[in-house]
């Protein structure tokens, strides 16, 4: 019986493989179930043996219900065939036997109608290869283990040939890259990219990750693009790390070892990611991972395969299993998914005069009718490659700076388009140069103004000799590459500009010629043919609001010596209009009392009089009338009735005038929907708001709905005061009439007190109660201070208010105040939670941008994080109000430090000026911004350790509207940390040093704030 057994089976297994396609077609479904195979399971020294090792290899992957196998064929920077290319690279084996494996492999998956697949670790590197092609620390240690560096363009070429070679000799379905990355975002300080980073391989004058960023995208993009000129059935993949690990910080999306994985499918650089997970699958990450990237892009990589996981992902292209940790059925057959190249790419190569590979040269290609531009960078080999092109004409530009610029046109009609060779001339003698860019004039050739500031980049090993016709300095370049010569007087007509650049033995100059000239291009005036009479509405107003009373002012133009009439009023009113100059009319008419017209357009009437000649002595006057009706309404209240307004926005702001600033303010108070208002003028998008017999303010038309039916006015009574206290902190209840508009501040200039004014308020209040246990309100009073305005001060026990908030309670006013937090004497910020806001973040607020690329919002990112570990290590709980490249809103912020109970808000910003005087001569230093009188001792804490690390004094700033600091729940500062927008600040906050000698003195300012305090 068990014989029988045996044979049957063996029976069934041998017609399955006669049979293979027939019986592997019986479901529609399309997936990559891919085994993978690393070298250890199939190497051996005998050729017998790797035969015999990847025919069970494969034979298994079979059985087992697998379509696809990928062999790992080059693993931490050894490889298991053999190479002509370049013979650094090490063996698996030194005594391999002389066998193609990867053909064997390839031949004897398709005996089973299996996907052959090999898997590159590219980057990944062994002690042999050349040192400076290895990534390096900071401090030019070469990174173990060993990495080859992206930012050398001779390392990107060297890898993109071994590909080309072993895809010319070798058949396989497709190749799957791993290691598309450096080690860490630190470990990549080799010569070669730090040359490029400062010269000519960043002309976009990229932030060093950002860069790093652009050698990854570029190797990829040109591999891809490699890969499809071969042969563009080859399948593409790349191979990842867990992708979105984290939805706060966005980690895996935009990696910090530059991993771009978002950008790479956006951008075609391959047919499909591979992501690999180091915990276990679930359907919460796999949820995560499916909601970032198209399913059809994603195979998942795991060891932790289960089969209810397994039909989780029939959604997505495939999954990779591990044949070395054992292989499980797979629980369903799928075919293999068709993955079509529709794509378009262009391939180039671009040499010297010499024809020598020209590496660095910036190239730009636009199509379409929208112009789309795609920018590149020739490679070490001259390679350059655009993809995901669509149209067939296309404009190439290549610039290589100093020469002769050369622009392509071509016509692509097929899929893969390889241009003959570029030259670009005059580049050989170019490329061997000390490279310098100048960033700033950027027309450098022409000036409309006798004096110019000029802003470069070079290698800061680099000395720089500036000379002109009339001085000559030594040049200081910064640790950013970055240098500067202000107040350049030229001279009218052509001046010569020179500069030396010079490294040990090696000198190089540059020429430049700047022609100034005072003349002045006199736009042509656009003509436009008059077929009618045409009517401009001469007054900014579009939307005029006036009330009984009021002065009601026009001016028009229209066709000279005509009779003129403003029809307002809902047509009820035609008033004549004077012509004052030659077709200009104008009409000032004072509106009646009790008069009122609803909102209606404008109209202008134009009658024109022609005397017709019927007989020698008789005439005939012909009248032509015609009414021309203006984009511009106008409405008329009657006074005799207020007219109402209520708040809809979540916060508005009531401002002294109608001047806007950046941040907004200052304000006289700011509101809750809800509040009614009363309107007494419009300028414009503004409401003029009544708020006692002397003080009015401004509000947004946006921000409010006019209430016209309401015929009350707005007349409101303070009627009780009542005081109690809470766990955290003191309250006080406000009995009032109505809701009114009200302003709340502090006020620590002789003692400590919270301010609440009431407008359109009277007081009646029959008393004040207050409890003997409140620990931090000490007396109330309420007074009149004018006709309509009440106010209620609240004086407080301690020296240093803590921090207030309030609520509208049916007609209840509600004021917290909170109690002071428990210091330790010796360790002040023991256990106190301080919450750190790094200001601006993600895609569309990147803040102030420095002169060599720094972006505001990474600058401060990187700080926060160096204060964060600085105030811990003085035993002080941190917040982080932004965690990553986000940017979240200012409620949101807020929030992570009202729910952590934070103590101290500190907003970490850098600043920025004009550099119309020059970029040595712009502003520079700290300073520190708060709102409220309560944070004025603590931004002068910390200001004062600051400037003892700068040298330099830009200021304390009070009266800052930012929202961070305009709260008043919790004590806040905003510390700017520099300029970026001088070349000596941005070298300084570039300086980790520097950042952490800044951070040291932020904390122990706040530890003096915090001694001074509690000595009181």
């Amino acid at each position: 019986m068990r014989h029988t057994k045996i044979f049957l089976l063996s029976f069934i297994f041998t017609l399955r493989l006669i049979f293979a396609s027939e019986v592997k077609t019986s479901t529609d479904t399309q997936f990559f179930s891919c085994v993978v195979v690393p070298p250890k399971n199939y190497i051996s020294l005998s050729t017998t043996n790797i035969q015999s090792n990847i025919e069970k290899i494969i034979k298994d992957v079979y059985v087992k219900n697998y379509n696809s196998v990928a062999f790992i064929i080059r693993e931490n920077g050894f490889v298991v065939y053999k190479t002509t290319y370049n013979p650094q690279i090490k063996l698996a084996n030194k005594n391999l036997p002389d066998f193609d494996i990867i053909s064997f492999a390839y031949n004897e998956s398709k005996k089973y109608n299996l996907n052959f697949f090999v898997i590159f670790e590219v980057f990944k590197a062994t002690d042999n290869f050349k040192s400076d092609w290895l990534c390096r620390t900071s401090r030019n240690e070469i990174f173990k283990p060993y990495y080859l560096s992206c930012g050398n363009l001779e390392v990107q070429a060297y890898i993109r040939n071994l590909i080309e070679e072993f895809l010319k000799n070798r058949n396989v379905d497709g190749i799957i890259l791993s290691e598309v990355k450096y080690p860490t975002k630190n470990t990549s300080y080799d010569e070669a990219s730090l040359n490029r980073f400062y010269t000519r391989g960043n002309p976009k004058l990229l932030e060093w990750e950002d860069f790093q960023r652009e050698q990854i995208n570029k190797f990829l993009q040109d591999t891809y693009c490699l890969v499809k000129s071969i042969n563009k059935n080859i399948l593409f993949g790349v191979i990842t790390d867990e992708v979105y690990k984290d939805s706060y910080t966005l980690t895996g999306v935009y990696y910090e070892n530059f991993q771009d994985t978002a950008f790479w499918l956006e951008n075609k650089f391959c047919d499909f990611l591979v992501v690999k997970l180091k915990d276990t699958i679930t359907n919460s990450n796999l949820k995560k991972i499916f909601s970032q990237f198209p399913k059809e892009k994603v195979l998942i990589y795991s060891a932790d395969f289960k089969n209810n996981i397994f039909r989780n992902l029939k959604n997505s292209v495939g999954c990779l299993v591990d044949y070395s940790l054992g292989l499980s059925s797979f629980p369903f057959f799928a075919l293999t998914p068709k993955v079509e190249f529709k794509d378009k790419i262009i391939i180039g190569k671009v040499f010297d005069e010499k024809n020598s590979p020209l590496e660095d040269v910036w190239i730009s290609l636009s199509f379409g009718n929208t112009k789309k531009l795609l920018y590149t960078f020739s490679g070490y080999d001259g390679f350059f490659s655009f993809n995901n092109l669509s149209g067939e004409k296309f404009e190439i530009k290549l610039n290589y700076p100093y020469s002769q610029e050369v622009f392509i046109t071509t016509e692509c009609v097929g899929d893969i388009n390889i241009l003959e060779p570029i030259i670009i001339s005059s580049s050989a003698v170019e490329k061997e140069k000390l490279f310098i860019n100048i960033i700033h004039p950027k027309n450098f050739s022409t000036s409309k103004t006798d004096t110019i500031h000029i802003l470069g980049r070079t290698n800061p090993k680099n000395k720089i000799d500036f000379y002109s016709e009339n001085f000559s300095t030594s040049v200081r370049v910064f640790p950013t590459g970055i240098f500067a010569v202000d107040n350049i007087k030229l001279k009218l007509g052509e001046n010569i500009i020179k500069f030396n650049v010079s490294q040990k033995d090696k000198t190089s100059q540059y020429e430049f010629k700047v022609f100034y000239s005072t003349d002045k291009v006199i736009p042509k005036e656009d003509i436009l043919e008059e077929k009618k009479p045409q009517v401009i509405w001469l007054l900014d107003e579009k939307d005029l609001l006036l009330f009984s009373g009021d002065v009601f002012e026009l001016k028009v133009k229209a066709p000279p010596k005509k009779e003129v009439y403003a029809l307002c009023f809902e047509d009820n009113t035609k008033l004549k209009m004077e012509e004052v100059s030659e077709g200009i009319y104008y009409l000032i008419y004072k509106i009646p009392e009790n008069f009122s017209s609803k909102r209606t357009k404008l109209k202008i009437e134009v009658i024109e009089k022609e005397i017709e000649r019927v007989f020698i002595f008789f005439k005939k006057e012909k009248i032509n009338t015609n009414i021309f009706e203006l984009d511009v309404f106008v409405e008329v209240w009657n006074s005799s009735y207020p007219l109402i307004a209520i708040t809809t926005s979540k916060t508005t702001p009531i401002s002294y005038s109608t001047h806007r600033q950046r941040l907004g303010g200052p304000y006289i108070a700011e509101l809750p929907k809800g509040i009614k208002l009363q309107v007494i003028e419009k300028k414009q998008n503004n409401f003029r708001v009544k708020l006692s017999e002397y003080l009015s303010g401004w509000v947004e038309t946006k921000d409010v709905e006019l209430l016209r039916e309401e015929k009350k006015p707005i007349e409101n009574s303070i009627l009780s005061c009542v005081v109690v206290d809470n766990k955290d902190y003191d309250k006080i209840v406000i009995s009032l009439k109505q809701q009114v508009a009200f302003s709340i501040s502090s006020n620590q200039d002789d003692r400590n007190s919270i301010v609440v004014d009431f407008f359109n308020s009277y007081v009646s209040a029959n008393w004040i109660q207050m409890l003997s246990t409140t620990k931090v309100i000490k007396d109330i009073k309420v007074e009149q201070v004018e006709d309509g305005w009440a106010r209620v001060i609240v004086y407080l026990k301690p020296p240093q208010n803590w921090g207030f908030w309030w609520d509208l309670v049916s007609s209840n006013f509600v004021l917290f105040i909170k109690y002071p937090p428990k210091i330790d004497k010796k360790n002040p910020l023991k256990n106190l939670t301080i919450a750190l806001e790094a200001g601006h973040g993600g895609e569309g607020n990147t803040g102030a941008l420095g002169l060599s690329g720094t972006k505001e919002k990474n600058l401060n990112l990187r700080f926060t994080q160096i204060l964060k570990e600085a105030f811990e290590k003085e035993n002080a709980k941190v917040v982080l109000m932004r965690q990553g490249d986000t940017n979240p809103n200012f409620d949101q912020r807020l929030k992570v430090a009202y729910d952590s109970n934070s103590n101290v808000i500190i907003s970490i910003h850098a600043n920025a000026s004009s550099n119309e005087k020059g970029f040595l001569s712009s502003s520079q230093g700290p300073s520190v911004y708060y709102k409220h009188s309560h944070c004025r001792s603590l931004a002068e804490s910390i200001y004062k350790e600051l400037i003892d690390v700068w040298k330099k004094d830009y200021g304390i700033i009070s009266n800052f509207n930012y929202a961070i600091v305009r709260q008043t729940r919790i004590p806040a500062v905003l510390v700017e940390l520099g300029f970026l927008t001088h070349p000596e600040d941005e070298a300084f906050l570039l300086d980790e040093a520097f950042l952490k000698k800044q951070a040291n003195s932020i904390v122990e300012g706040t530890k003096k704030f915090l001694n001074d305090v509690f000595k009181q």
